[in-house]
């Protein structure tokens, strides 16, 4: 079959001119194109005659590229779907909640706390020949009090230690020096052990931490709508790292490309590491920005059929049209120097005529790619590649002519994208809320900081998640804070038995010589211990009091008001007599 057969079945004949004179009829006489090409390449498979070496289908897609692309005026814009999503299975399969610990560790692991413990000592002895003498039970209580400084917000660390401002929970688990001593000496890896090819990667040093979080980002399950962003790590120091970013809340600091579902549960990530990342290594990536390669990266480790949703550092139509390639579609907006120069869209005097929520669709010939403008109080222009301007909605905007809020129209993919785009926004947040402040000039230290602020906030939106699966009552379901407030509790009350009953020990004389002062009239109540030390599995040790009996028993429910036996542990009076056993009931309750 020669060329001029396959270009009269295709109803072009290779000129630019035979395309701009098509009719409206012709162009949706010859969308389904893909079919065509297949039945000509079995056609020309069987074609003995034929001596050209070239692949009929290279020869076609030859022809088709080299027909020049424009874009029309159309409300409507329904793409065929390049690829089928497929629900996970594992989305559904949630039985129970867990604890706040336990979402957690999924994230960073019991035997990363090992692995900060041992590189630790090995790099003090090192370079102080000397012996730093950590062990994991230190590490995990260390990064427990981290993490309740981060939502107790004083403004220096210091504070904790000092006698005006002293926290009891944080001064009695660790002295001040060896906190600070912990935190400077903190290492992942044994610098003598990485060759010269891992050192390529500027982020060595913290590679363990950062593969072993993104190994729990990729097994979360997958969602059909994927939000991407950029996420900034706060960091003034000096490393070649460092980006600046002007107009974001942290403009200074460490860049991390995210992909999240809507909700900002994190799917994936990597750390930019500056000017001469090449981001890709293959060649799919040629003719994009850093924006472009980026959203290729991630979404090497995406399903067929998922929507991708960005903003206009990313967005491209040479983007959307590799996304297609490999059975993605996706919608953002646009900057001006990505709008195509045929795209010829209504001005924005035409628009601002119309009213206020007027819209112009352009959709391109090959009806892959919609371009569209919506005009709010600014003109906003957006490409997609799923998304189109049909079914107009209503939404509520503020008018400061009326001083009222009106209702204008919104095109059904500024809804979507709206809808779709806020997952990175949403985890940025919940991570800004209560985040570990440490001034330091190590990059090191920050980002091992961040990835546990991480952990910590993509398990509570985890967490969020199920217990909407299960239908739990809104007032049972954690907020951020209690969430954290736990997970520091199950890092901080984690020692032997002993140790424990010492620590409270010193904590509470200081209160029993205040109670056995006979002037006093009115008792000091002791709160109540947090449900990590209460569940404690050894030390709870029951003693008699011996100086007062005149006890209310602390076991919710319990109206027993001489209760003299009371935990050594806890120190609190229980009943322990024939018929009630508060005591035992006590520890076993959560």
């Amino acid at each position: 079959m020669t060329d001029s057969d396959i270009a009269r079945i295709l109803e072009f004949d290779g000129n630019d001119s035979t395309v701009e004179g098509l009719s409206d009829d012709d162009f949706e006489d010859s969308q389904d194109l893909e079919p065509r090409l297949e039945e000509l390449e079995d056609e020309g498979s069987n074609d003995d005659s034929s001596d050209d070496d070239v692949p009929l289908a290279a020869v076609a897609a030859r022809q088709t590229s080299s027909r020049r692309l424009y874009f029309k005026h159309e409300n409507y814009f329904t793409p065929y779907p390049p690829g089928m999503y497929c629900q996970p299975l594992a989305a559904s399969r949630v039985n129970l909640l867990q604890e706040p610990i336990e979402y957690f560790l999924r994230y960073i692991p019991e035997v990363m706390f090992e692995i900060i413990s041992n590189y630790s000592n090995q790099t003090y002895l090192l370079k102080k020949g000397q012996n730093l003498n950590t062990t994991k039970e230190e590490i995990k209580l260390f990064f427990g009090i981290s993490i309740a400084m981060s939502y107790l917000g004083l403004p220096r660390i210091r504070m904790y230690w000092a006698n005006r401002t002293r926290v009891a929970m944080i001064a009695d688990r660790m002295t001040r020096d060896r906190y600070f001593k912990i935190r400077t000496n903190l290492k992942l890896v044994n610098d003598l052990e990485v060759d010269e090819a891992s050192k390529q990667n500027k982020f060595w040093k913290v590679n363990p931490l950062i593969k072993t979080v993104r190994k729990a980002c990729l097994e979360t399950p997958r969602s059909q709508h994927i939000s991407v962003d950029e996420q900034m790590i706060p960091f003034w120091g000096q490393v070649s790292m460092r980006q600046f970013i002007r107009g974001k809340p942290n403009p200074c600091g460490l860049k991390n490309f995210v992909c999240t579902t809507p909700d900002g549960v994190p799917l994936d990530f990597f750390m930019y590491e500056g000017k001469g990342d090449t981001i890709l290594t293959t060649n799919e990536a040629e003719g994009l920005d850093i924006g472009g390669k980026v959203v290729l990266k991630l979404s090497e480790t995406l399903p067929e059929g998922v929507k991708l949703y960005m903003d206009r550092y990313f967005t491209s139509l040479d983007l959307l049209d590799k996304l297609r390639s490999k059975k993605m579609q996706a919608t953002g907006t646009l900057r001006k120097a990505n709008i195509p120069k045929n795209c010829n869209f209504k001005t924005d005097n035409e628009l601002r005529k119309q009213g206020r929520g007027s819209s112009d669709q352009l959709v391109r010939s090959d009806g892959n790619v919609a371009c569209l403008k919506w005009f709010d109080n600014k003109p906003v222009i957006m490409a997609s590649s799923v998304d189109s301007k049909e079914p107009i909605n209503k939404c509520r905007r503020w008018c400061k002519k009326t001083k009222q809020y009106i209702q204008i129209d919104r095109p059904f993919a500024i809804e979507q994208y709206n809808t779709m785009m806020g997952g990175v926004d949403m985890l940025d947040r919940v991570i800004s809320f209560y985040r570990i402040r440490a001034r330091s000039k190590k990059w090191t230290v920050r980002l091992i900081f961040h990835f546990f602020d991480f952990a910590a906030a993509a398990g509570w939106l985890v967490y969020r998640n199920e217990a909407k699966l299960l239908e739990c009552p809104k007032k049972n379901i954690l907020d951020y804070l209690e969430f954290k407030v736990q997970i520091a509790n199950s890092l901080l009350y984690f020692t032997p038995a002993r140790e424990q009953i010492h620590i409270i020990h010193e904590v509470d004389s200081d209160d029993s010589t205040e109670e056995a002062q006979p002037w006093s009239r009115k008792r000091k109540c002791i709160p109540q211990p947090p449900v990590q030390l209460r569940t404690a599995m050894a030390g709870h040790l029951p003693l008699i009091d011996e100086q007062n009996d005149n006890h209310r028993c602390r076991m919710p429910g319990c109206k027993s008001k001489k209760a003299r036996v009371f935990c050594s542990t806890c120190n609190m009076h229980l009943c322990l007599v024939v018929g009630r056993n508060c005591y035992k009931r006590y520890h076993e309750s959560v």
